[in-house]
């Protein structure tokens, strides 16, 4: 077996597994012309022991202010719970009918190779801003952006996004022996980049 086969993830050296694109923070309800950069099916085990399976779509905004900045969108329609995977399908049928790919008969779900008509192809996408409940172990309310909607370029206009009020950090201090939140300490928008589409955000 190749070293290269050992990693967990997939080692083929191609350019979308290779390179880190470009991750800011895009505002609330951005409306924005984007390239779809790759698309797949992914499904594997994460080190916790959890299975996964979703589709991944990497867009890279065209255009504007924040050209060039990558959006994933996890698409889930092998998720369990009702009515949240059929609206994952409808988000992937609507996504392959805008991209002219062809119908798949045999009863099985769509592969990465059914998605490869809508790579390099350009869309029309909506993002939105998410911030979770809880803050992060530095005491960070970090936001992070999701894709909600998904048009053909033809005819969408574009529009600029507004970011969403920061929450104030919060400090950890110990009682009865734990970790607690205090009172909010700073009004500041503060720690790391966030992530994009991560299972925090409710799609």
């Amino acid at each position: 077996m190749s070293w290269f086969n050992s990693f967990e993830g997939k080692v083929d050296g191609s350019p979308e597994n290779s390179f880190v694109g470009e991750k800011r923070l895009v505002p609330n309800n951005t409306r924005v012309k984007a390239i779809a950069k790759s698309a797949k099916l992914e499904e594997g085990v994460y080190k916790n022991g959890k299975k996964y399976k979703h589709y991944k779509i990497t867009f890279e905004i065209a255009e504007g202010e924040y050209k060039g900045v990558n959006q994933d969108k996890k698409i889930r329609p092998f998720l369990e719970e009702e009515p949240k995977k059929t609206r994952e399908a409808n988000f992937l049928l609507c996504l392959l009918m805008l991209g002219n790919c062809p119908a798949n008969h045999d009863g099985l779900a769509p592969t990465s190779q059914d998605l490869m008509p809508i790579v390099n192809k350009v869309f029309g996408i909506v993002i939105r801003e998410f911030i979770p409940k809880e803050p992060d172990e530095d005491g960070y309310f970090n936001s992070i952006n999701f894709i909600s909607e998904i048009y053909g370029a033809e005819g969408f206009r574009s529009e600029a996004g507004v970011f969403l009020a920061k929450k104030p950090k919060v400090e950890a201090h110990l009682e009865m022996g734990g970790n607690t939140p205090s009172k909010p300490i700073d009004k500041g928008l503060g720690g790391p980049a966030p992530a994009s589409d991560t299972d925090l955000a409710p799609y």
